[in-house]
């Protein structure tokens, strides 16, 4: 047999395997063919697995030898993709949705592989947990890559805030203001609290100002809103004051009147004895050389003694002091020195007057001892110096145990459009008239409402002295007989005066008249008050001179 052919090998073209890290074939096989030969099946040996990235290669090789020596020689290389490696997932971090009552969203990460070309994945979510007013979802990422590898699953947990509940505001309770007219104050606080929000303090809105009658008002709103936008309900604050700049309007007022010095109405007008009230306004000048300093006032053995010290100025020097006295003069015991109770017509003052005078620059402490437990209180004293009289405001006993009696003094009445109880006081200036017992008060009526808005209104007491004084028992004269001793002016008589209480009386004798048989002579008497009113009567007495005996 003659045979230098080699055999040939059927080719077998190169291929991959499906899917992933599919095993290699158990077999690979081809068929050949000879010239001379048979032929058949030709088994091929595998090579060494080449990996390069995610694919492994191995080239299988088929021989064949015909019955003649001659041989030949084929390949075939079978491919495979092969990964075990698994894929990774982006790990995303926890988070915090914004804002509140937040829908839950769809959470996304991205993964990677080594052969696979990655993506986006989707969480998956779990249950909602968390109680209050924080829910949190835990979301889970898998994936699988194209060879089944299974990535390690991650988790991201997303939180939300839940809130549906509207907080609460302290409802703060209406205000008044205390007194009248006051200013507005800053705009009032209070406090407010939420199931999730921390809470805090809010200020209340100011409406417009609401006047009544006698009153003001201004309502304060407060609103919140918390964090996830809930909003509370609203509460409101009033804030009053009393509102009154009204004046009281006087109803009446006592009409101006003149009084005698002597009047017993005066009494009810002046019922502290202070009609002479100069606010500390002296009548003449030199009066601030003058002191009377109160030195306080001691009740001991059912008894009340007032005691003051008195300084005269140098020029002119004290004659006399009085201290204003509202009570009874029964049972008052003064000193030292001279006393008189009851008017003093000089000053005008009804009180205790201290007649002894002072030296210039001298001072002396004098007493004042009441029976009973007596209040203090502002009253008058007067200083008499030389021609000087000047009036002052001290504290002493005060009447307020006794009540005047009613409408003593006359008051006026007033109306006021918030007060049903008007105040009314009264300040008197006295003006001095023409003499000792004449003067003029203004007396200043004030009305004030419980806010101090005041009206004022005057009225002017004039007190005179017309009356003259009353002259004593005079004597009655008459016929003295014959040859009588002569007659003169009686002494030591004195006036009563209505006012200036004891007024001298003072003796004129006329010229004698008539001849021996009849003689005649008239005598004067006549006593002047303070105020110039004069009162006088005559006393007439005969007698006869006969020296020469009958013939």
């Amino acid at each position: 047999m003659y045979d230098v052919t080699d055999p040939i090998i059927v080719e077998v073209a190169d291929y991959t395997l499906e899917g992933c890290n599919t095993p290699w074939p158990e077999v690979v096989s081809t068929t050949w063919t000879d010239n001379c030969a048979q032929g058949g099946t030709v088994i091929g040996v595998a090579g060494d697995v080449i990996t390069v990235g995610c694919y492994q290669t191995r080239e299988y090789t088929f021989t064949v030898e015909d019955d003649c020596g001659n041989d030949a020689t084929a390949s075939v290389v079978i491919t495979r993709m092969y990964d075990v490696t698994p894929p990774v997932i982006v790990d995303l971090a926890d988070f915090t949705l914004p804002g509140c009552n937040a829908q839950w969203p769809v959470v996304e990460t991205t993964w990677t592989d080594n052969c696979s070309q990655g993506g986006t994945i989707v969480g998956v979510p779990g249950a909602i947990n968390g109680d209050g007013c924080l829910q949190h979802k835990t979301y889970t990422f898998y994936v699988t890559d194209d060879c089944g590898n299974a990535a390690v699953p991650t988790t991201t947990i997303v939180t939300r805030l839940l809130d549906w509940e509207i907080p609460v505001i302290v409802d703060l309770a209406d205000i008044m203001l205390e007194g009248c007219n006051p200013d507005w104050p800053a705009a009032p606080t209070t406090t407010w609290s939420d199931n999730c929000s921390a809470g805090g303090t809010i200020t209340g809105v100011p409406g417009g100002i609401v006047t009544l009658e006698c009153s003001q008002y201004i309502d304060y709103t407060f609103n919140v809103t918390d964090d996830c936008g809930n909003a509370a309900v609203p509460t409101v604050t009033r804030v009053t004051r009393i509102y009154d700049e009204t004046p009281p309007v006087f109803t009446y007022v006592p009409a101006n009147i003149t009084l005698e010095c002597d009047d017993p109405d005066l009494d009810c007008i002046f019922p502290t004895g202070a009609a002479m009230n100069m606010g500390g306004r002296a009548v003449t000048d030199n009066c601030d050389s003058h002191s009377i300093v109160f030195n306080g006032a001691v009740f001991q053995n059912g008894h009340t003694t007032f005691t003051y010290t008195v300084t005269s100025g140098s020029a002119p020097a004290l004659s006399h002091w009085v201290l204003a006295f509202c009570g009874s003069f029964n049972n008052v015991v003064a000193g030292p020195g001279n006393v008189q109770l009851g008017l003093d017509p000089t000053t005008g003052v009804r009180g205790i007057k201290f007649d002894d005078g002072l030296n210039g620059g001298q001072t002396m402490t004098y007493y004042i001892t009441l029976p009973g437990m007596w209040n203090t209180g502002s009253i008058q004293a007067a200083v008499k110096a030389g021609q000087n009289i000047c009036y002052y405001m001290v504290q002493g006993p005060i009447c307020d145990e006794l009540p005047p009696p009613d409408n003593c003094p006359d008051m006026p009445t007033a109306t006021d459009n918030c007060d049903d109880n008007v105040t009314i006081t009264y300040e008197d200036e006295m003006i001095p008239g023409e003499c000792a017992s004449e003067y003029t008060v203004i007396r200043t009526f004030t009305a004030t409402d419980d806010c101090g808005n005041t009206a004022t209104a005057t009225q002017t007491i004039t007190v005179v002295d017309n009356t003259p004084p009353v002259l004593p028992t005079l004597p009655e004269g008459g016929n003295l007989g014959c040859n009588p001793t002569p007659p003169t002016c009686a002494t030591g008589l004195v006036a009563q005066d209505n006012c200036a209480g004891e007024v001298p009386v003072i003796c004129t004798p006329g010229e004698i008249t008539g001849d021996d048989c009849l003689k005649t002579q008239i005598f004067t008497y006549s006593a002047t008050d303070l105020c110039g009113n004069t009162s006088s009567e005559t006393v007439t007495y005969t007698w006869k001179v006969d020296l020469t005996p009958p013939v």
